[in-house]
């Protein structure tokens, strides 16, 4: 058992306080993010271990004694117990506090145990972290091009904050003030949700919870909070888009514990949220479209190494459709699964698009190992009929790399990206591969303003632009 796992072993341990139900359902997913929280937490050296880790483990104690709670569907309330003491009361049955604190006792050895691990020489090198989550291109000061926000995977408050460049012309970027300080974001959206004209933000918070930054008609940034959705929610991902037909941008939020959340905008980009939990599991990354043909946006999920790809339809303004597994609704609007499991497992990154040219959006699953095509019957009935390269891929981007009309694949890996290009009928040809710095991140999309897609690389500290020749190629921007 390496140090890991014995950490993970540590924390599926206090997961024992939740009750069964609970921990048969969540206990896995749980277990598997804690373990991709912990390896971030590692990259920033023993002390912000060491507080990640205890935090978690406080929170996990917190969040089963509620779970308890909750399960009874009453609220606690204390009485004295024969020989002394005192005993919370749930729905009839009685938690003994003596036992309860005793368990917290026992994590007191497990300190030093910790301080140890937190020292392997094994521990994971810096080399081997992710410091940019994600970059975003949009323009966020109205001059007609495209800027660049960058989100960092920040742990601590002394962590590098997340940063805005304004693009300047022909690809040159210079570091702008208008981006406020946001917290601890872990991904983001780009979007007129006020419906002013001009981009603004959704973000998800690592340690759950949707925030936006709106744009208003002066140009400048403001960020408006919103709480946590649920205590022990940890996000991956947002997309955006209307959901409930109303002509505003909603939001769909990927993460753990469980499954995906739908957030509403009731205008003025106000986001509530639905209470839905879209799946069993955790979702890892999805991806927005209308993929039967109804006119509403349906949802593809990933959901990492743990599940099947699942697509959910959208039942509109009020219709519901079971098809197979609940999803909950709330208020005049739900999604429902139409019962389709895809793959095995293994998605970690997905995008829409019409690769083949029928007119229907299939979908394109980035995984670890080969990378699968998903073509949609129009009804949005999905057959896998390809699987291309090989490794880990973290982000993928559909866009007309080549000038032919036809949307081609670019495929973000650790530390290479590839370029796959469609002959029109939704078969790949091998394309350019390009590497770059493990802390990096990219985005894609004109920032030379010369009508080409470009490539836009981001370090923590740095930036770099690959333009685009035109033919499915790249060359730095200096060349």
């Amino acid at each position: 058992m390496n140090k890991y796992e014995k950490l993970t072993w540590i924390y599926r341990s206090v997961l024992r306080i939740f009750p069964a139900p609970f921990r048969q359902e969540f206990a896995d997913e749980m277990a598997a993010l804690f373990q991709e929280q912990l390896n971030a937490a590692s990259t920033h050296g023993r002390l912000p271990l060491l507080r990640f880790f205890l935090r978690e483990l406080c929170g996990l104690l917190v969040s089963g004694i509620r779970q308890q709670v909750y399960a009874r569907r009453a609220r606690p309330l204390l009485a004295a117990q024969p020989g002394g003491g005192v005993m919370a009361l749930v729905a009839g049955h009685a938690i003994p506090w003596r036992k309860l604190i005793f368990g917290l006792a026992c994590l007191l050895p497990l300190l030093p145990l910790v301080i140890y691990l937190a020292g392997l020489s094994a521990m994971r090198t810096s080399e081997n972290r992710r410091v940019v989550n994600q970059v975003a291109l949009a323009d966020f000061d109205g001059d007609g091009r495209l800027d660049a926000l960058i989100i960092l995977n920040r742990r601590e408050r002394d962590d590098p904050p997340d940063r805005l460049l304004l693009n300047e012309g022909d690809g040159r970027f210079a570091a702008s003030d208008l981006w406020p300080a946001t917290g601890y974001a872990q991904a983001a959206a780009v979007g007129d949700l006020t419906g002013n004209g001009r981009m603004d933000v959704a973000i998800a918070y690592t340690f759950g919870g949707l925030a936006r930054v709106l744009n208003d008609d002066s140009g400048t940034l403001v960020p408006f909070g919103v709480a946590p959705q649920n205590a022990g929610y940890s996000s991956r991902g947002v997309a955006l888009g209307d959901l409930d037909g109303d002509g505003r941008l909603d939001a769909f939020v990927s993460g753990c514990c469980p499954g995906g959340q739908v957030w509403f905008n009731r205008g003025d980009g106000l986001l509530t949220s639905s209470q839905q939990r879209l799946g069993p599991a955790r979702s890892q990354a999805a991806a927005l479209a209308d993929l039967n043909g109804d006119g509403y946006l349906d949802v593809f999920v990933v959901h990492g190494n743990n599940w099947p790809y699942i697509v959910w339809w959208n039942g509109g303004h009020g219709r519901f459709h079971d098809g197979g597994q609940a999803a909950g609704q709330s208020g005049d609007f739900a999604i429902t699964d139409n019962s389709q499991t895809l793959g095995t497992a293994g998605g970690f990154a997905v995008a829409l698009g019409d690769v083949n040219g029928d007119g229907f959006p299939d979908a394109i699953v980035g995984r670890e190992g080969a990378d699968e095509i998903w073509l949609n019957d129009g009804l949005g009935h999905f057959t896998m009929v390809h699987r291309f390269g090989n490794g880990f891929t973290r982000a993928i981007f559909l866009a007309d790399l080549d000038g032919d009309g036809n949307l081609d694949i670019l495929a973000e890996g650790n530390t290479s990206i590839r370029v796959w290009l469609n002959d029109g009928m939704g078969q790949f040809q091998r394309g350019q591969h390009i590497r770059y710095g493990r802390d990096e991140a990219i985005a894609v999309g004109d920032v030379t303003g010369d009508g080409i897609v470009d490539i836009f690389f981001a370090g923590v500290a740095s930036h770099q632009v690959w333009r685009g020749v035109g033919d499915g190629r790249f060359v730095t921007h200096l060349e």
